[in-house]
């Protein structure tokens, strides 16, 4: 019985005729296909060994993999699969503020945005925090451009005219201004940075890891098994 039941005649009324429900439907089932049984019978065991088997490797995973991969891994795979690594949409780094046109101090705005010392960046950054909607101010990062273009009130339709020759954007609507600083920017098709995949390259390390450390482990038990007589083959 579950803790805390606040109708418990309830729950086992259910219980039992739910059970009930269940055990005529397969009584009916095991009547109407007996002539299929042997087939099914077939199938459940696979069914049941894979589970047990499957069950048996996430214990495994769990107990005794070393899920930390390195650095340096990924760099490797990067430089030795990067062709391969093509991006499907558009990448940028720069500045993107989403901001009320009624906050106070707003004309200053304008120039902490395009700032480059420490001080009026991290002006800008106080600014935003207090008073912005949203803001993005990571300009060292690659970022995909179409997260910001679907917030602007129209939308940029030509994504890679608009990066290759623009370098600043400001649009508004009837409550808000609309900032994009635009530094750099990569267009799809070209090989992506490393920065961008590499959470990708990482599960993709980690997934080959587990397939090889599954397989050792089920040759391991392969191995012993033969060398104990406990496999004959005819």
């Amino acid at each position: 019985m579950p803790s805390n039941l606040e109708d418990s005649s309830y729950f086992v009324e259910k219980f039992i005729n739910d059970w009930i429900r269940k055990e005529v439907m397969l009584a009916e089932a095991e009547m109407n296909l007996n002539s299929n049984l042997d087939k099914f019978e077939k199938q459940i065991e696979d069914y049941r060994a894979s589970l047990l088997i499957h069950a048996y490797q996430q214990e495994l995973l769990n107990q005794n993999f070393d899920t930390s991969i390195s650095n340096l891994e990924v760099e490797e795979y990067f430089n030795l699969y990067k062709d391969d690594l093509i991006l499907s949409n558009n990448i940028f780094k720069g500045r993107y503020i989403k901001i009320d046109k009624s906050v106070p101090e707003i004309e200053n705005l304008k120039d902490l945005f395009h700032a480059e010392d420490l001080q009026n960046i991290e002006n800008l950054k106080e600014y935003c925090i207090q008073f912005a909607a949203e803001f993005h101010l990571n300009d060292d990062k690659w970022i995909y451009f179409n997260l910001f273009n679907q917030k602007f009130p129209d939308f940029i339709s030509d994504e890679v005219n608009f990066l290759k020759y623009n370098t600043s954007y400001k649009t508004e609507d009837e409550k808000y201004l609309y900032y994009l600083l635009i530094k750099d920017y990569q267009i799809k098709g070209s090989v992506s940075p490393l920065s961008i995949v590499s959470n990708q390259i990482r599960n993709t390390i980690l997934n080959t890891k587990k397939v090889n450390y599954l397989k050792s482990i089920e040759d391991e038990l392969y191995q012993k098994a033969l060398s104990k007589n406990k496999i004959k083959i005819y």
